[in-house]
């Protein structure tokens, strides 16, 4: 378990909408150091997020472009320095065997986009 809370400490009214992608958002999640989000969408873009954990706001960073199809799903790496990505299952054969690998640094100056096949 990686977060409780009482019912009382439970957020019910929203504090922030992030709108920036262009169609429906598929897949989010929080990087492992949670200080980033990373949201994914069938606009084929993923968005990162900086999270200031003293706002409690989100700001966007960076936009990862170059996917062939929508994002439904990616991983953090332990170090939150890389994000694999790939598109849906139901997608033809040539793009559910397709993963990029992105390296995110820390405010992600140099990113880098690394493809894999398999």
């Amino acid at each position: 378990m990686d977060h409780a809370c009482s019912r009382q400490e439970f957020p019910c009214e929203t504090m922030q909408i992030l709108n920036e992608h262009c169609e429906e958002v598929w897949f989010c999640r929080f990087s492992p150091d949670g200080l980033k989000l990373a949201t994914g969408s069938k606009d084929t873009t993923v968005i990162v997020w900086d999270f200031d954990p003293e706002t409690l706001e989100l700001k966007q960073n960076k936009t990862l472009e170059q996917h062939t199809h929508g994002v439904s799903y990616f991983a953090w790496s332990p170090d939150s320095t890389r994000l694999a990505v790939c598109g849906p299952e139901d997608s033809a054969e040539e793009v559910r065997r397709h993963i990029c690998l992105w390296r995110v640094l820390p405010y992600l100056t140099g990113n880098k986009r690394i493809g894999f096949r398999f």
